[in-house]
């Protein structure tokens, strides 16, 4: 956010500069945060110098600051680029057009509310038809706005789009050309809502002005903050009564809603003792006491195996696009029912270790009545981003496998006209009040939890809110493991998938509920150094990866050689199994426009058949839940295989991950390469891109065109 400021000043001339008088100057009492004007010996304007300023530069006059702005509509714009593109700028000239210096701008600090309030503000001026002042403060009939900054100029015009009555207060408004003076005394005083946008002096925090995080913003607009959050109750309540039965709002208590609370627990709370997994927010007094126990572990230890999860967590990473904004959040299990939790910190999984997330304690909780039948979806989205999760929403709500489970603390105090619709479907608040004391269920709030409060929370959740619902459910038409004919199989063919599904599942990997599996489908023909980038690149993301070597013999090079020279070439690789494809995979009777693409490329393809036995059968049998290919610039049948994967396997809860291909001298390895190359005898270019396992077969092979 930025902000208007003056100050006095001191006037220089530039010929007359000199380091070291700059230093004695700014090293003297009082002075650390003085701005001095420069001057050429025509009175001109030529920049600003200023502690900082001196600090980074290195020779020269290299110390004068010589941007600016000019006050008009661009400003706002203007100003941040300069803030953006010099992170060492504190302050920036503001001219008006008469090219008169009026003001000095600076920058807020960016922290978490002024991020969250500038995201308001964009959903405010983009979209009228959200709730607004009129909805939710109906006694109001005119806004005050005091003092001058960059929210209050975007609030400004926010309240004039809606036809709002505003009064501004402040010189800095006249250079805007801004001025509304209605008459305060023709409204009651409980009508006017005054809006102080540089704080007062009574909360104005005034702190050690060398200080980087110097700039405090006040949060005279922090009511924003509540006008959001009844937006995110309001478009939940509006979806919620489209899908009765599949949503469900449960209410986590605030601090001081609770009935007691320990010693410790008050500390941790009045402190902010908070621990995130990018980075711990702890205080600094803390970070010494090694024996500090936070949640049941040393500070030390909690940090230490946070940061050894950090290469795991991505493992679970399930991206949704809303709107140009990717949210990332996690998913876990394989079926194709899933559990999406949406919401704050606690759905995060802030502070706490994989296994004492929610969404874990949940999905336990789940996988023991109902195996292999259930995903959980988390979505960490906070209540203050109304319009992605509304977004969310309506895009989970198509799907008829998903249940939703909305979790926040709730607005404590709601206008009559939101009271009256917004319901909870269950309030933790007496779950925390029963809580014993001795316990420790969270670090400084209740929303943010540990794996004691989790397990709670997630026993409460599937007790009144999921087992009823679930034992409703309808599961006749997803027997994963019996096999029904929903794509028109003869009985032999029922017969060789019921064996095919038997033999991978004695070589399969032991697999526990947290663990993210992936497959990849590769023909080989032969072996590459692009394979063995795919296969490296994929495993890094998962826990367990299969390799599916295409069975079919339609191929230069026999599957039997094909599948030994992959087995071969990820010997090494203790997370990876090769496994034939059998009938089902990539076959001539499932994709047979596969096995003739290098002849007919200028054709559609429909793998639909291949796609849904992998996912109906194959992937639940193994507990797959990622699709990894490689990306195909060369091949179109490839290419429309990789699109339709793309396409369909979301549907059955299964990630589709598509990875850039591996190069060579700037041109893209394929095994169609390595043939040609065959072909012409050309050895030292095939030794380039493959593997040596390939080479030493290939020349034992063919040995007869070495000589």
């Amino acid at each position: 956010m930025l902000r208007f400021c003056d100050s006095e000043v001191y006037i220089k001339y530039e010929e007359t500069i000199t380091r070291s008088e700059l230093f004695t100057f700014f090293c003297s009492e009082g002075q650390n945060a003085s701005i001095i004007v420069v001057l050429n010996n025509e009175d001109i304007f030529q920049g600003i110098i200023t502690y900082d300023s001196l600090l980074h530069s290195s020779s020269g006059n290299g110390f004068i600051q010589r941007e600016s702005v000019v006050l008009n509509d661009e400003v706002w714009v203007n100003a941040k680029r300069l803030f953006d593109n010099n992170k060492k700028i504190i302050y920036l000239p503001i001219f008006n057009i008469q090219n008169e210096l009026i003001y000095f701008c600076y920058n807020g600090s960016g922290n978490l509310e002024e991020t969250h309030i500038d995201h308001i503000l964009d959903r405010m001026e983009q979209n009228q038809e959200y709730l607004f002042i009129q909805e939710l403060y109906p006694r109001v009939q005119v806004v005050c706005i005091h003092d001058f900054n960059e929210w209050a100029y975007r609030f400004y015009n926010v309240l004039k789009a809606r036809g709002i009555p505003v009064v501004t207060i402040g010189v800095k408004w006249k250079d805007f050309g801004i001025l509304e003076a209605e008459d305060l005394f023709q409204y009651p005083d409980y009508s006017v809502m005054n809006i102080y946008a540089e704080g007062t002096e009574l909360v104005f925090e005034e702190r050690d002005r060398t200080r980087k995080d110097r700039f405090r913003p006040c949060m005279g607009f922090d009511f924003l903050l509540t006008i959001a959050q009844m937006n995110t109750l309001y478009v939940e309540n509006l979806i919620k009564q489209e899908v009765r039965g599949k949503f469900f709002r449960c209410s986590i208590p605030w601090f001081s809603q609770l009935k007691d609370y320990s010693l410790s627990e008050f500390h941790r709370f009045k402190t902010y003792f908070h621990l995130d997994n990018a980075s711990p927010m702890v205080p600094e007094h803390f970070k010494d006491e090694h024996s500090m126990e936070i949640c049941g572990l040393k500070y030390q230890e909690v940090l230490g195996k946070l940061q050894q999860e950090k290469d795991k967590v991505k493992n679970h990473l399930n991206i949704i696009e809303l709107d140009h904004t990717s949210i990332i959040g996690k998913r876990y299990g394989i079926g194709k029912y899933t559990i999406c939790l949406i919401g704050p910190c606690i759905i995060a999984g802030v502070g706490t270790l994989e296994q004492d997330q929610l969404a874990y304690s949940l999905l336990s909780l789940v996988e023991g009545l109902y195996p292999n039948k259930f995903s959980i979806v988390t979505l960490p989205i906070l209540p203050y981003y109304f319009r992605e999760r509304e977004l969310a929403l309506k895009q989970l709500v198509k799907n008829k496998y998903n249940l939703i489970i909305s979790i926040d603390q709730i607005v404590s105090k709601l206008p009559e006209s939101l009271s009256r619709v917004v319901n909870v479907d269950l309030n933790l608040l007496d779950l925390f009040n029963a809580r014993p004391l001795d316990e420790a269920w969270f670090a400084d709030v209740p929303i943010h939890t540990n794996g004691i409060g989790n397990r709670a929370i997630a026993k409460e959740i599937f007790t009144k809110l999921l087992e009823p619902s679930l034992q409703s459910m309808d599961f006749s038409e997803d027997e994963s493991n019996t096999l029904i004919e929903p794509i028109q199989m003869t009985r032999k063919e029922v017969q060789e998938l019921n064996s095919y599904l038997n033999m991978i599942r004695k070589d399969c990997f032991d697999v526990e509920i947290h663990d993210r599996v992936g497959a990849i489908v590769m023909n080989c023909n032969p072996f590459t150094k692009g394979h063995l980038y795919l296969i490296e690149e994929a495993r890094k993301q998962v826990d367990y990866l299969y390799i599916f070597v295409v069975e079919e013999d339609r191929s230069f090079f026999s599957f039997a050689d094909r599948i030994e020279l992959v087995r071969k070439g990820v010997s090494s690789f203790d997370n990876v199994k090769v496994l034939p494809s059998g009938s089902f995979i990539l076959s001539y009777n499932t994709l047979p426009s596969y096995f003739s693409k290098d002849t007919v490329q200028n054709i559609t393809i429909d793998a639909t058949i291949d796609i849904q036995l992998f996912a109906e059968f194959i992937a639940p049998a193994l507990k797959v839940t990622v699709r990894f290919v490689g990306e195909e610039p060369l091949d179109n049948i490839t290419n429309q295989y990789n699109r339709e994967m793309e396409r369909s396997l979301e549907e059955y809860g299964i990630n589709f991950i598509e990875i850039k291909r591996k190069t060579s001298e700037e041109e893209v390895i394929s095994a169609s390469k390595v043939r040609r190359l065959l072909n012409n005898n050309s050895f030292d270019e095939i030794k380039k891109i493959v593997p040596e396992c390939t080479y030493d077969y290939l020349t034992d092979r063919y040995a007869d065109k070495l000589i």
